[in-house]
This record gives C-alpha cells, sequence and structure tokens, in this order.
C-alpha cells in the first residue's frame, strides 16, 4: 500500500513539474521572413537563404516585432566578437542590416554591412561578400549614390566570376539591371514632371 502512494506521489510531482516548466518557457512571437522590397533596397536572394533563422520576423507591427528581433541580434553579434567568433559575427551584422533595411535605417544598414564585408574578406567568404556587396549598391542607389552603388556592383561581378559563382552572379546582373531601370525612370518622371511644369507656365501667360 505504501509502495502504490509513494508511486502516486511521484506521479503527481512529475505532472506539476512538466506544467511549471511549460508556464516558464518563453517563446518569442511567430515571425514571418518579410516580403523582399520592390526597390532598389531589396535584400539579396543570398543572404536571405544562408541565415533564414532571422527572417522569423513579421512586419505586421513593425516597432515591436523589429525590437525584438535587433536586440536578440545585437546580443549575438556581441556575443561573437566577444569570444572572436569572427565568421558567425560577420553573419549577425548582416542581419542587423537587413533588419535596419525594413526599418528603411540605410545609415545603419549600410554601416553593418561594411563591417560584415570586411569580416568576410577577411574569412575568405566570398559567397556572403558578394551578396553584401549587393545589399550595399540597392541601399547606396536609394540615397543617391550610384556612382559608389556602381563600384559595389562591379566588385561583385569581378568576384563573382574569378571564383566561378554562377548564380551570385545571376544575382548582381539582377540587381545592376534593377538599379539602372529605376534611375532611368527616375530621369524620365523627372523629365515629365518639367515638361508638365512648363506647360502649365505657358498655358498661364495666355
Amino acid at each position: 500500500m505504501r509502495l502504490i502512494l509513494f508511486i502516486c506521489c511521484c506521479a503527481l510531482t512529475l505532472s506539476a513539474s512538466a506544467q511549471f516548466w511549460k508556464k516558464k518557457q518563453i517563446r518569442y512571437p511567430q515571425l514571418q521572413e518579410p516580403a523582399l522590397f520592390t526597390s532598389a533596397t531589396t535584400i539579396s536572394p543570398a543572404t536571405v537563404t544562408l541565415r533564414p533563422d532571422v527572417h522569423l520576423l513579421t512586419i505586421q507591427h513593425p516597432t515591436p516585432s523589429l525590437d525584438i528581433a535587433e536586440e536578440i541580434i545585437m546580443k549575438e553579434a556581441k556575443h561573437h566578437m566577444r569570444y572572436r567568433e569572427y565568421a558567425d559575427a560577420s553573419y549577425s551584422f548582416t542581419d542587423l542590416a537587413h533588419l535596419y533595411v525594413i526599418a528603411h535605417r540605410f545609415s545603419e544598414a549600410k554601416w553593418f554591412l561594411l563591417q560584415s564585408n570586411n569580416i568576410s574578406k577577411q574569412q575568405n567568404n566570398d559567397k556572403l561578400t558578394v551578396a553584401n556587396l549587393i545589399d550595399l549598391a540597392g541601399i547606396k542607389a536609394s540615397i543617391g549614390e550610384l556612382a559608389l552603388a556602381r563600384t559595389d556592383l562591379k566588385e561583385a561581378h569581378d568576384l563573382a566570376v574569378v571564383k566561378g559563382m554562377n548564380e551570385s552572379l545571376k544575382q548582381v546582373e539582377q540587381k545592376t539591371n534593377e538599379i539602372e531601370l529605376q534611375h532611368t525612370l527616375g530621369f524620365t518622371r523627372t523629365g515629365l514632371r518639367y515638361a508638365a511644369t512648363v506647360e502649365a507656365e505657358k498655358n498661364a501667360k495666355k
């Protein structure tokens, strides 16, 4: 009888303990991969697929979700730098840059991509280097630094050719066409606005 009572008590204790751990477990909100931008700042597919876990963020409620992700990834980056895990740190910097692109905080995104690129070059991580250059080009084009964007794309193109990275080369060419098309459309729209203004002034004088 005592043995039976002892077994029952153990079972109840284990059940209560399991419920306790379930309550204590912290679950971050389910996050989704953000939709790619149609602007020049579209995140490079190369870096999106390299670290799929980082794109668990939903941007339906941008501020809290992005703040949570920023805090998590920043801690991760600091940990990697502290323990000299530079290869992992470079990915964390790229991940932070992607968050800042989503938030349209381009200056911060640019800075972290440059840090990631410095490390990826030292680590001979050519795939990440090309992907970072593509993302940098998109940001620079969006903030009016078209010449610098073209320089980054040329560097990415040359590296992809030398290393035989055909998929990365396609992504470079796609980004180049995208940026040049948007640049052309921008000039066309400016010209149309100017022509419309001149026409309106002529009509006003009549």
